[in-house]
């Protein structure tokens, strides 16, 4: 089964030829590279995209406590699936250092562990303005928001969940 995943995989993936001028095909291969990601960007679009994670991640609590997680950082913001996508030019800002602190960790390490659980095909960039969040964005997920941020969704509580990095890590006092 692995071998014939990985050998349609192989064929609908954009190969380089190793013959003739190597710069000039390489550099066709990349072009072709970005023509074939940017195609797969486009298939789908983020609120189906969005629809079909939650759908595969509905019982991984794990997974659900780091979305919830992205969610609440981006609720500090002041981005939510209600509010305005207009921002101010200070919004931006905070965006963008909140962007280097937590939302790019979080949002790497949950796309990350799907696709180890073969729930994600392909990595996922978190845009560095607050207009480009990607299919993690609030906004696609108006349905399932409110749900997922009390921390029980579908029946299955995942706020006992603690996660270990730097927006939740921290050391008992007398430890050492």
């Amino acid at each position: 089964m692995f071998s014939r995943l990985q050998a349609v995989r192989h064929y609908s993936a954009p190969q380089m030829k190793k013959s003739g001028f190597t710069i000039v095909n390489a550099l066709k291969y990349v072009k072709e590279v970005d023509d074939y990601q940017e195609q797969l960007g486009k298939s789908a679009s983020a609120n189906v995209l969005a629809t079909t994670l939650v759908d595969r991640i509905q019982d991984k609590p794990e997974l659900l406590s780091l979305l919830s997680l992205f969610h609440h950082e981006l609720a500090k913001l002041g981005i939510t699936p209600t509010s305005a996508r207009d921002f101010s030019t200070l919004q931006v800002w905070r965006y963008r250092s909140m962007y280097f602190w937590k939302l790019a960790r979080i949002h790497n390490v949950f796309w990350d562990q799907c696709r180890l659980l073969d729930i994600a095909e392909r990595a996922h960039r978190l845009g560095f303005s607050p207009t480009t969040i990607g299919v993690l964005d609030p906004i696609n997920f108006t349905q399932y928001y409110s749900e997922l941020q009390s921390g029980i969704y579908k029946g299955l509580d995942f706020r006992h969940i603690e996660l270990m990095g730097p927006t939740r890590f921290q050391l008992e006092k007398g430890t050492h």
